[in-house]
This record gives structure tokens, C-alpha cells and sequence, in this order.
């Protein structure tokens, strides 16, 4: 059988149905619509779910499985299927909206198809309108109830009525309304427009397209605008994309090759050399040969220029090739040709003819001509080609004359120095170079002449050293034969050098045939090796000998040294006596400028030779400074062990060193420090005493810190070297009493050193009232008299009503008074008798009737720890008591007291014999009331007295710094030093590393910045030297760390080391960084001084920059060294900056940005400049052979010499020379000078002639500063005896401003012999200013 499920939806809607069914009025099964059935008409058959009727009617019944017939007829045989009646369901039911049902359909209602819907009880669906449409298909009876469930068709779409769904509009149409009928619906789409199947609008041809006719299906529909057009409307409106004239056609110039251009920039501009002439162009035109175009977006060409062609991109013009030329570029590279015979291009316009020193031959492609080879020349420059057309033209060089290069007009003479005799010379080397000794002036021979032949020799007193090829130039002036120079000399002529002055002499003037000697007090080592050496009397030549020196002779190579011990500090000695001796407690060796004083830790009571003379300081003693004559005894607290300090060493703590007298043996070893005594301490380090301990303390010998006096022991005044026992009669409960305490009422003490008094004994007391305040001792208490408490009574208290004391000493209570016996008055040491007929219970006040137990007419009295009964005597329970009698219960055992049981220990069981009285709990214990027991007090207490019963009714805590280190003890024990104990402790703990305790302490104390203990320590210990402690409460010293120093104990913090020293950790000094290195303070290692900087060795300024005039060219420099003499080291702007590096800074005569100063040789700078000196007035600045920038000192005018700006300018000077005979030279003596710069100054000069031949002669005028205006002369004969080549007598013709003037000349010698004046005419000069002519000066002969 098969299952089935509903759905839940489906299930609520058959549970409502059957509840209408059994709600509702029965339906009719039968025609005539009775309500009542006769269930036996109708047979049913259930299993064919059918009827045997016996009415034809029975038709109408389908209940399938139920129904009836009314009023049928029997008729048997007859049967009928049963169906429904239409619009109703089995049993005569409606069928509900969304359904329906046929007549004859069994048993069912069916749910509508797609398209169609019902209201309910009806046969067939009703189909959507037009334009409407249901999907579902007979399912879900709600899609169908109403019209409202057909669903409008949306725009785009249409339906027939009855649809289950919508149709799309056909391509190229479109609806743009809801719910549309067939056949209005889809419109087609206009022009410039497409539309895809059920679309609801048309859509605008994209831009780059339009579409000319309507209907269009498709964006590809849309056709694109043509190459050379574009569209960028954009699809605003149809309008806009519905004809071909709707794209826009592209600009001349530019192109588009692309169909459905959507922009103005798909037209793009024709590159550099292309071009479109017309607007609508699909490409680019390529520009013809012969044009360009080199901007882009061009519509035409450019024709090339002149010279030019275009080239293969057309996008510019191109210069015809090298040595071409075209007149227009019309038809491109063809356009260029070459150029004819002689003739080249440069610009590719026009051909030139070759020029000068060239040639071209044939036409050819030219851009320029052939050289002329070297040898020959071409001298022609006019426009006659055939005149530069071939090798021919070139014509050789004639004879004295060269020309090495190729290309030429004209060739050169033999340069001066060489000579020579061929033609065609391709190189001056082919003219020979004139020989050692001689010389060559430049050739002014005609082109055919043979030129210079031979060479003409030097002069002697002059040299020329140069020979071959390579030194010509030191062969084309007679002035390269020169002068030796200052500091050199030769004694012979035609010499090839001159030898360099010999040690400890100098030469300042040029030409010289020997040394002079320098001075005394100077020097000159140099052996003939530099002859910047030995150019001056003084400066670097003759030197001044050097403070510690001195030279009493000339022409010597050095200077003495002063003697070891001696100095002096004078440059320039000549003396030995300029020696002298040290000072006492400094030292020298050889040769010193100062003595040096003994470093710190030594002294010297005379002068030393060495630092080896001064002695260490003794021990005991030491010195700090330098320079010592004696060394100082350490003062108080102060020792030194061993020799050569520079510091003594502090006495530690514990000790002192009082002596203040000058003897050393006093301090010069430890143990010269003496212990603290007994009662006095000291706990810093160097001290000359000790000081006394405070009251309540004392130390022992050499004690850091005084320690409190324990208990039972003081000390009343300060210093006390040890504590004194408290006497009997007192006590001292805690450390470091100052005094000792008189023991309190109760208590004694019978000997010395009690810490606690002892408490009176039971049945004994003691007080100041009636024993005084020193109680060494107690009272026995009288008869008649207690003490109330076990022990430590004050005072005896009387017996109590009912009680008494027979005996003296009675402890802790009085007797009760015995059953039968009374007492009613205090103090009694008797009780009294009851009278007959009367009884009484133990300790009663009075006597009454009997009363409790009577037995036969009697009393019966009960005995001590029972009680009466109503029967008997009771026995009372542990921790109560009684005293007998006729008492009728037992009192509770007070707190403080206990009665025990004879057997078991459980609170409650009756006792047999020892309960008739407490007992006194003893010290350690206590206990509460109504105990049986009493409890040891726990470890860390003891027990406590009530002040009012003096029982010990509870514990108390230790006070701190004591303890109980068990139950049950009596007394706290006090902690010993470097332990310390809390209230209620039961042990003593060990202070912790860092903290110290005296004994009976609470507590510990840290110890201070500078000391540490160890755990259990009494007290604190200073840190050693190189240790520190930077908090309190230290459990160790830590090492200095690196770059820092304890040089004493007990540092709570380590120095830093200064600058210039380092150290590593644990230091007690700093090291002294080496001489070139430095430190900041605090540093762990030293660096490098940098260049420009120097230190001393641990030189507390540090670094220093090097002092203007000197120089430290490379790092770790420990002393700076002077700058090169011409040279200065300038001043820095700060410290910090580096000073010079350089030995060679600046020159002299230059600022220190490297610019010229005006007149440089105005400056000099000796060795070690800060800056140039001025040249003083008439002096000039030395030595002149160096260049006028590195002068390097200063020298006075010599004669004949005028000074000005630094410069040393000659007047005159005639060239020397040999007689060529036996006659001799012809004396100039300058007679008279008029004018500047002095009167005074005279000098004769050879002036050789040979009189015999009047042979050529020479007189040289140097002037650096005058031009020559004119020579004239006068002869005492009257005419004229000089002929000066080229001069006029007036020297019109004639200027010079160079530094040498060489005039040659005749001298008639015959018809001057009777005397000649020569006058030379000059005209000073200062820049190109002539400031006036005036006679120089005046000679005769």
C-alpha cells in the first residue's frame, strides 16, 4: 500500500475541512434533498466503493464509502459508480476558489491550470485577461483564488489570454507599457535606434556608429561610422545617429584609418613627415623627396632649403653630405654634388677655393682641403683654384728655415738656440742645438742665406749648463747665461754650474766667487745640499741657534748644547754663559730651553740631569703637583706604604691616625692607624679620632659602629668601653639602656645583670612603700595575711570572713575556715567554734541550723570537693571545687586556675579526691574558667598575669626582638645582633643581605649609600676602593663600571674620569690616555686625536686644535709642528674647529680662499706663520729665488739696491767679464746719484773693453719698477764716445718695463779716456701710471 504525506499547508487545509464537514448541516446525497437517510436502502459494497440501491436516483450518491438514498426504491441488481455532483466534491462539498470540478470526476476537486483562476463551486477556470499570465499548473490552489493572481506582463513583453507566461517582443521592437494585448504591444524601433528581444526601450546607436533605417535587432545593427570620420554625440538623442552625415568627417591634417571613430581624437594628427591635403582621410600622405613636414597635423609640405635634401622619414631636412653642396633639396640626396679641383665646401652651399698651405685634387667630395706636407708651404690666399689643384703647389722650405707642421703658408726660422744649413726641414729638431756654454739669437737671415752657423759663447762669471735637443731654450739669449744665484758661487769663467755655499756659510748676492761666514750665535747645518740655505745672513740660512744652544764662533755647521742640568732660553747665544742651572726640583738634559719639573710623587732638593735625579717621595710622604723640592708628610688619618705617591692612603673605618707632626715614620705604613678603643668608634674612612659611643652603647677596640648594651647590662655616660651589669634591685629589659630600671612591686632581683626582676614567691611580696625602691628581696607575709597571686605579689592581703592563716607565708589564699568553726572578721589567723546545735560548712562567716544531709537527727557535714546532695555528698566535677559543708554545689575554677581529675581528663567526670580546691596555673601556661587543665602558652608567647587577679589568664606576644622558641616557655629570649624578631615571633631571623640589627632588635636597618653586609650581619661594611653602593640596603659592593673610579672607600657613587683619562670597571684611579689620544670625561677608552689636533699625554683640555702656525697633518698627533716656512696656518673662527692639516695651508702671498694678494712679495711668513707678515720699509722679502708667493723671511736693502713692496730692485748692474789682454777693465764708479732713493749708496762695476778693438760690450739696467726714458752721455773731450744700437740720444725711441734692459753698444775708448758721465733717464712706475722722469742716476768713467 502506498503511503502519502501532505504538506503542511495542504494538512491545515484538511483539518479545516473536516471541520466544516462536522460542523455544517448535513448535505443532501439524493435528488428530492432530504436531509434524513435510511442507511439500509443503500447497500454499500466497500470494498468496490460502491452501491446496491434499489432507486435509480442512486445515482446522485458519492460518498465513496458513505452516503444514503432517500425514499429509493428496492431494486435489486442495480448498481451505480458513484460520482460527484459538478462544482462540489465528495460528500456534496464546494469545491473552494482556485479550483474546480466536472460532472463525473470522482471524488475530487482539481486546481486550476496555468493562465486561469475561480472564485469556488464551479466546473471550469476562468482564463487571465490579455497582457496577464498564472505559471503555476494545477499546484498550489492559491496562485489561482482571484483575478489578482494573473500577473501583469512587464514592458517588453506581451500575453494571449489564458498565458501561462509572457512573450518577448520581437527583435527591433519594443513596449514600454505593462500588461500588453498581442496585437498593440511592440512597436518597431525608429532610426538611430535597436532593441533585443523583450527589451521595453529602444537604445541609441552608441557613439562611432548610426543606423539610417528602423527595426534595428542589435547593437551590431548600429553601423559604424566610415574611416575618416567619427561620431561623439554620444547616445543623447536617435536624431543624432540616424545618417551617415551624423559622423563628422575628420580635419585636413589629420586621419583616421578606423571605422566607428567615437571621438575627435580618433582623427589623428598626420605625424612628422606625412601629410592629408584633404579633410575625410583615412591615412597619411608620405611628404615627396625633396620635402618634410616636422610638425605634426600638417595638409602640405615644405620644400628643403638650399644645401639640403630630405631625408627618409621626411620629417626634417638633412644637410647634404660632408663635402656636397645642392642649390635646393627638390630632388633628395641627388640633389648634392661635389666640388671641382683647388676647391671644397664647408656649408654644403658653395665651393671655396683651398686656402693658403692646402690643395684638392679632381672634383671630389670635400669638405676640406690637404695639408701642404710638413717641409713645404703654399703661400697663395685669392680665389685662383689651379694655383691649390695638386702636391706641386707646395713649395719647399728654404735653407735656415723649418716648417714640421703640414698645412702651412710659410715656414719658420731655426728657433733661436739652434742653427741650421739644408732645405726643406720638416721639423726644428733638424736644426742643431747649440752646445753647452753657448747660445743662439733667432735668425733674421733672408730665405736664400745659410742662416745662423755657429753659436756664441757665455761670459764668464755666468754658467750655462744646458745641452742637446731637448735644452734649446736654454740657448736663445745671451740671459741664458746666468748669474750664479744667491747662495751658490763660481770661481772660474765659462763655467756649466755653480757649487752651493759649504755648511755654516751664506751668499745673499748673485754672482759671487765665494761664501760668506755666519755670524756667532748662528748656524747653517746644511752641507751644500739646498741652497735655499745659504741665501742670507739670517732666515733660514744662518740659522739663530735654537733656545737651549749656543755658538761663540763663525761659520759653524751647529750649536753647543747646554749641559745636562742647565737651560736657556735665549735663541741667538754666542755665549756658553747664557747657560744656566735648574732650578731645585727640576731637571734638563742636553740641550733644553727649560728645565721639567719632577713629576708628582717626586721632589729634588738640588737640579737634576735626568728625571732619573728625582727621587720618589719617601713613604709617609707624597706630593701631588710637579716640581717638588720636598715632598709633604701625610696629615691626620693619612698613611702612605710605599714610595712615589702622588696621594696618601685614608685610614679605614674602625681606625684613626692623629699625628699632626711633621715626622713620615708616623704615617708610612697601615698599621700606623690605630684601633678605636674600647668605647669609641669610627665609621669613615682618613679620620685623626675617634668618636665616643652614645649612652647605652660600647664598642670594642676598632669598631666601625657602637653596639646597643644587651639586657641586664648599660652604660650611663658616652664612651663607655663596656656595659655594667644591673645591680641587685634592678633590671634591664631591653638593649642599649642608658640606665638600669628599680624591679617593679612584686618583684626582686638578688644579684647582678637581671634583664627581668624575679616575681616573690608564693606567700612572700615586696613594695617601695614599705621596702624602698632597691628590692633585693621579699617579705614574708604575717598570719593572718596571704598573697593573693602564686607568685609576684606587691602586698599581703588579709584573710578573708571564713578564713584564715596560721602560719606566716601564706600563698595564694587563707585556709578555709574546718565544717563546724567560723570566722566573721578579716585578717584572723584562727577560726572559732560553732556552738552547739549549730553547724557549719567549710570556710562559713557564722554558724547556722543544720541544713543539706541530715542523718539521724545530725548534719552531715560534706568534705572539701563535694557538695551536698539531697540524699549524700556529691562529688564535683573537674574544673570546679568546693570546700564541703553543707555547700549545695561546686564553683567554677576561675581563669588562671584548674583542678584536675584523678583519672581521664574529659571536662564533666566526677572527681574523687582533688577537687576540693583550683590550682594556680604556673608561668608558660594559662587557662580559662572552669578548666581541668592548664595550656602551654604556644612558641612566640608567654603567659600574662592579670593585672587585677595576678593569674595567668591568658598569653602575650613577644614583644618584638624577642622570641619563645617552644610551648611553654616562661620568658622571651633576645636576638642576638644581625637578627631581628616581629611581636609573637618564635624564632630569630637573619637580617637580609643589605641590612644589619643590634641585639633585641624589631627589625633591621639598611645600610647607608656606600656600605653592604651580608645576610646575619651586625654591621655595615664600607665598600673597597673601585666599588660602589649607589642605594641603601646593599648585599654587596658592584664594580665601578668602565669609565669611572673609586679612589677612597665607602663611595655611594662612582667618579667619572676626567677628561683625557679611561678606565676599566673596578677601578680604583683613571689611567692617562697616551700622549695624541684623547677622552670625554666618563670613558672606558681613549681615541684618536683627529688631524688637526694634538693632546699631551692625559691632557685635561683634551684634544686641543693645533695653535695657528702650526699643523697636524694625521690623527693621534701629540704635538703640532710649525708650518713650512712661505707658507702660514691661518687663525680658526672657534676651538672646536679643526685647525691645519696641512704644513703648506696657504701661501704666503695669497689670502685663505687661494686669492693673489696685491704685491705678494710685500708678505713673508718664517716657520710656523699664523698669518704673513708686512715686509718693513727698507727691507725686502727672502730668499728672492723662490717664488714671490713663499717668501719666507726678510733681509735689509743692501747698497745699490732700491726696496719697494718687498721687492730688492738693482739700480744698475754692468755685466761682468773677462780682459781679453793685458789692459785693464775700465772702472764705473756711480759718482752722483739724483733722485731716489738714496744719495749715500755707491758701486763700481768692471765694464771690459778692449781698447784696441772697441769690441762690442753690454750694460744691463734690471728694473722691475722704471722704464727706460733715455741714456745720454758727455765726455770731458766733447763728442760723443757710446754708440747704443737702436737708442736715440733722447731715448724718444725707446721704453722698457721689464725686469732686464740689455743695451749694446761702442765705447770709444780713446776719445773717453779723459773721463765719460753716462745719465740714465727713467720714468718711475706704479701700475701703468707714469708719475714723472727724473735722473736716476749719473756716472763717470
Amino acid at each position: 500500500m502506498r503511503a502519502f504525506f501532505l504538506p503542511p499547508a495542504a494538512t491545515t487545509l484538511f483539518v479545516l475541512l473536516l471541520m466544516t464537514l462536522m460542523l455544517s448541516p448535513a448535505y443532501s446525497l439524493c435528488e428530492d434533498s432530504t436531509t434524513s437517510c435510511d442507511t439500509t436502502r443503500c447497500v454499500q459494497d466497500s470494498a468496490t466503493k460502491t452501491y446496491t440501491q434499489y432507486n435509480n436516483n442512486c445515482g446522485q450518491c458519492g460518498g465513496c464509502g458513505k452516503g444514503c438514498c432517500n425514499s429509493c426504491q428496492k431494486h435489486t441488481g442495480w448498481t451505480y459508480t458513484c460520482s460527484n455532483k459538478a462544482g462540489y466534491a465528495q460528500n456534496g462539498v464546494d469545491c473552494t476558489a482556485g479550483k474546480y470540478s466536472t460532472e463525473g470526476n470522482a471524488c475530487a476537486c482539481s486546481v486550476c491550470q496555468h493562465g486561469k483562476y475561480s472564485t469556488g463551486t464551479v466546473n471550469s477556470c476562468t482564463n487571465c485577461d490579455a497582457g496577464y499570465f498564472i505559471t503555476d499548473n494545477g499546484v498550489l490552489a492559491r496562485e489561482h483564488d482571484s483575478s489578482g493572481d494573473c500577473d501583469r506582463c512587464s514592458s517588453g513583453k506581451y500575453s494571449a489570454a489564458g498565458a501561462s507566461g509572457c512573450t518577448n517582443c520581437d527583435a527591433g521592437k519594443y513596449s514600454e507599457f505593462n500588461g500588453n494585448d498581442p496585437r498593440t504591444a511592440c512597436e518597431p524601433c525608429a532610426k538611430g535606434t535597436f532593441a533585443e528581444a523583450g527589451w521595453s526601450a529602444c537604445f541609441i546607436c552608441p557613439q562611432g556608429t548610426y543606423r539610417d533605417t528602423t527595426g534595428a535587432t542589435s547593437r551590431s545593427d548600429c553601423q559604424e561610422c566610415h574611416t575618416g570620420r567619427y561620431n561623439d554625440e554620444g547616445s543623447s538623442l536617435a536624431s543624432l545617429n540616424d545618417d551617415l552625415a551624423d559622423c563628422t568627417t575628420c580635419d585636413a591634417g589629420t586621419a583616421n584609418g578606423n571605422t566607428g571613430g567615437d571621438s575627435a581624437a580618433d582623427c589623428v594628427p598626420c605625424p612628422t613627415g606625412k601629410f592629408a591635403a584633404m579633410a575625410e582621410s583615412a591615412s597619411c600622405g608620405v611628404c615627396a623627396d625633396g620635402k618634410y613636414t616636422n610638425i605634426a597635423g600638417e595638409s602640405i609640405c615644405q620644400s628643403c632649403t638650399a644645401g639640403k635634401y630630405s631625408n627618409d622619414a621626411k620629417d626634417g631636412c638633412e644637410s647634404c653630405p660632408a663635402g656636397k653642396v645642392s642649390t635646393s633639396g627638390e630632388h633628395g640626396e641627388s640633389s648634392c654634388e661635389n666640388c671641382g679641383a683647388g676647391t671644397y665646401t664647408a656649408d654644403s652651399i658653395t665651393c671655396s677655393v683651398c686656402p693658403s698651405g692646402k690643395y684638392g685634387v679632381g672634383t671630389a667630395t670635400r669638405t676640406s682641403c690637404m695639408n701642404c706636407p710638413s717641409g713645404k708651404y703654399n703661400k697663395y690666399d685669392d680665389t685662383n683654384w689651379y694655383r691649390h689643384d695638386a702636391l706641386a703647389d707646395c713649395t719647399a722650405c728654404p735653407q735656415g728655415k723649418a716648417q714640421p707642421s703640414s698645412g702651412k703658408a710659410s715656414c719658420a726660422s731655426c728657433e733661436a738656440g739652434t742653427y741650421g744649413t739644408g732645405t726643406g726641414f720638416t721639423a726644428m729638431t733638424l736644426c742643431t742645438v747649440c752646445g753647452s756654454g753657448k747660445y743662439s739669437l733667432v735668425s733674421t737671415s733672408a730665405v736664400d742665406s745659410n742662416g745662423v752657423t755657429s753659436c756664441a759663447n757665455c761670459n764668464a762669471g755666468k754658467y750655462l749648463s744646458a745641452s742637446g735637443t731637448a735644452l734649446k731654450t736654454q740657448h736663445d739669449h745671451e740671459s741664458d747665461c746666468r748669474n750664479c744665484v744667491a747662495g751658490k758661487f763660481s770661481s772660474s769663467p765659462a763655467s756649466v754650474s755653480c757649487t752651493i755655499c759649504q755648511a755654516g756659510r751664506y751668499q745673499e748676492n748673485a754672482g759671487q766667487s765665494s761664501c760668506l761666514l755666519c755670524a756667532s750665535g748662528r748656524y747653517n747645518p746644511d752641507a751644500a745640499s739646498d741652497v735655499s740655505k745659504h741665501i742670507s745672513a739670517e732666515g733660514d740660512s744662518c740659522l739663530l741657534c735654537t733656545a737651549g744652544k749656543y755658538q761663540n764662533l763663525q761659520g759653524q755647521e751647529s750649536c753647543v748644547q747646554c749641559g745636562a742640568g742647565k737651560k736657556s732660553s735665549a735663541t741667538g747665544a754666542n755665549n756658553a754663559n747664557t747657560c744656566s742651572n735648574c732650578a731645585n726640583g727640576k731637571y734638563s738634559q742636553v740641550g733644553q730651553s727649560a728645565c721639567t719639573d719632577c713629576p708628582a710623587g717626586k721632589s729634588l732638593d738640588t737640579y737634576g740631569e735626568k728625571v732619573g735625579d728625582c727621587n720618589d717621595c719617601d713613604s709617609g710622604k707624597y706630593y701631588a703637583g710637579t716640581g717638588a723640592t720636598a715632598c709633604t708628610v701625610c696629615g691626620q688619618g693619612k698613611y702612605v706604604s710605599n714610595t712615589g705617591r702622588t696621594v696618601c692612603d685614608s685610614c679605614g673605618t674602625g681606625k684613626f691616625l692623629s699625628d699632626s707632626s711633621n715626622d713620615r715614620t708616623k704615617h708610612d705604613e697601615v698599621a700606623d692607624c690605630s684601633d678605636c678603643s674600647p668605647g669609641t668608634y669610627q665609621s669613615n674612612v682618613g679620620q685623626s679620632s675617634c668618636s665616643p659611643c652614645n649612652t647605652g652603647k660600647t664598642s670594642t677596640s676598632g669598631a666601625t659602629i657602637c653596639a646597643d648594651c644587651v639586657p641586664g647590662k648599660f652604660a650611663g655616660s658616652q664612651g663607655s668601653s663596656s656595659c655594667e651589669r644591673c645591680g641587685a634591685g634592678k633590671y634591664a629589659d631591653a638593649g642599649g639602656a642608658t640606665e638600669c630600671l628599680f624591679c617593679p612591686d612584686g618583684r626582686y632581683s638578688d644579684d647582678l645583670g637581671f634583664e627581668m626582676c624575679l616575681a616573690c614567691p608564693i606567700g612572700k611580696y615586696n613594695n617601695a612603700a614599705e621596702q624602698g625602691n632597691l628590692r633585693t628581696s621579699c617579705d614574708t607575709c604575717s598570719s593572718g595575711k596571704y598573697a593573693p597571686l602564686s607568685e609576684g605579689a606587691d602586698q599581703c592581703a588579709d584573710c578573708e570572713e571564713g578564713k584564715f592563716s596560721a602560719d606566716e607565708g601564706q600563698a595564694e589564699s587563707c585556709d578555709n575556715c574546718q565544717a563546724n568553726t567560723y570566722q566573721p572578721t578579716t585578717g584572723q589567723f584562727f577560726c572559732i567554734g560553732c556552738p552547739i546545735g549549730q553547724s557549719s560548712v567549710e570556710g562559713s562567716t557564722s554558724c547556722s541550723t543544720c541544713a543539706g544531709v541530715i542523718t539521724g537527727g545530725g548534719c552531715l557535714v560534706c568534705s572539701k570537693g563535694t557538695y551536698a546532695g539531697s540524699t549524700a555528698c556529691m562529688e564535683c566535677y573537674g574544673g570546679s571545687r568546693s570546700n564541703g559543708g553543707m555547700t549545695t554545689s561546686c564553683s567554677p575554677c576561675e581563669a588562671g586556675k584548674f583542678s584536675s581529675l584523678d583519672y581521664g581528663d574529659t571536662a564533666g567526670e566526677a572527681c574523687s579526691s582533688a577537687c576540693n580546691t583550683c590550682a594556680i596555673c604556673g608561668a608558660g601556661k594559662f587557662s580559662n574558667v572552669a578548666n581541668t587543665e592548664c595550656t602551654r602558652c604556644p612558641a612566640g608567647k608567654i603567659s600574662k598575669q592579670n593585672s587585677v587577679t595576678m593569674l595567668y589568664d591568658a598569653c602575650e606576644d613577644c614583644a618584638a626582638g624577642k622570641i619563645s622558641g617552644s610551648d611553654g616557655l616562661t620568658t622571651c629570649s633576645t636576638c642576638t645582633a644581625g637578627k631581628y624578631a616581629s611581636a609573637g615571633a618564635s624564632r630569630c631571623t637573619d637580617c637580609t643581605a643589605g641590612k644589619i640589627s643590634s641585639s633585641n632588635a624589631g627589625s633591621c636597618s639598611l645600610c647607608v649609600a656606600g656600605k653592604y653586609s651580608a645576610a646575619g650581619s651586625s654591621i655595615c661594611t664600607s665598600c673597597s676602593k673601585g666599588k660602589y653602593a649607589d642605594q641603601q640596603g646593599m648585599g654587596n659592593c658592584v664594580d665601578c663600571p668602565s669609565g669611572k673610579f673609586a679612589a677612597v672607600l665607602e663611595k655611594a657613587s662612582c667618579d667619572n674620569c676626567a677628561v683625557g683619562k679611561y678606565s676599566a670597571s673596578g677601578q680604583e684611579s683613571c689611567a692617562l690616555c697616551s700622549a695624541g689620544k684623547t677622552s670625554t670625561a666618563g670613558s672606558y677608552l681613549c681615541s684618536d686625536c683627529l688631524s688637526g689636533f694634538y693632546s699631551n699625554e692625559g691632557s685635561l683640555d683634551g684634544c686641543q686644535q693645533c695653535p695657528a702656525g702650526k699643523f697636524a697633518a694625521f690623527s693621534s698627533t701629540t704635538e703640532c709642528s710649525p708650518c713650512t716656512s712661505g707658507y702660514y696656518c691661518h687663525v680658526r673662527g672657534s676651538d672646536s674647529e679643526a685647525g691645519s692639516t696641512n704644513s703648506e695651508e696657504h701661501k704666503c702671498g695669497q689670502d685663505t680662499s687661494g686669492n693673489n694678494v696685491a704685491n705678494p712679495s710685500s708678505k713673508y711668513c718664517p716657520e710656523g706663520s699664523s698669518a704673513p707678515q708686512n715686509v718693513q720699509t727698507g727691507y725686502y722679502s727672502t730668499p728672492t729665488i723662490m717664488d714671490t708667493d713663499v717668501r719666507q723671511g726678510q733681509a735689509p736693502c743692501p747698497s745699490v739696491y732700491y726696496c719697494y713692496m718687498g721687492e730688492r730692485v738693482s739700480f744698475l748692474e754692468w755685466a761682468d767679464g773677462s780682459c781679453s789682454t793685458e789692459d785693464s777693465p775700465v772702472q764705473v764708479e756711480i759718482s752722483e746719484v739724483v733722485g731716489s732713493p738714496s744719495a749715500e749708496n755707491t758701486v763700481s762695476h768692471d765694464f771690459d773693453v778692449d781698447k784696441n778693438t772697441n769690441t762690442p760690450a753690454e750694460l744691463t739696467l734690471s728694473s722691475k719698477s722704471f722704464a727706460v726714458v733715455g741714456i745720454t752721455d758727455n765726455s770731458e773731450s766733447g763728442s760723443s764716445c757710446v754708440n747704443v744700437a737702436g737708442l736715440s740720444a733722447d731715448g724718444s725711441d725707446f721704453s722698457f718695463s721689464g725686469e732686464t734692459l740689455k743695451l749694446t753698444g761702442n765705447i770709444d775708448y780713446e776719445s773717453c779716456k779723459e773721463g765719460l758721465t753716462l745719465t740714465v733717464k727713467v720714468s718711475q712706475l706704479v701700475g701703468l701710471v707714469s708719475f714723472g722722469m727724473f735722473i736716476l742716476f749719473s756716472t763717470k768713467v
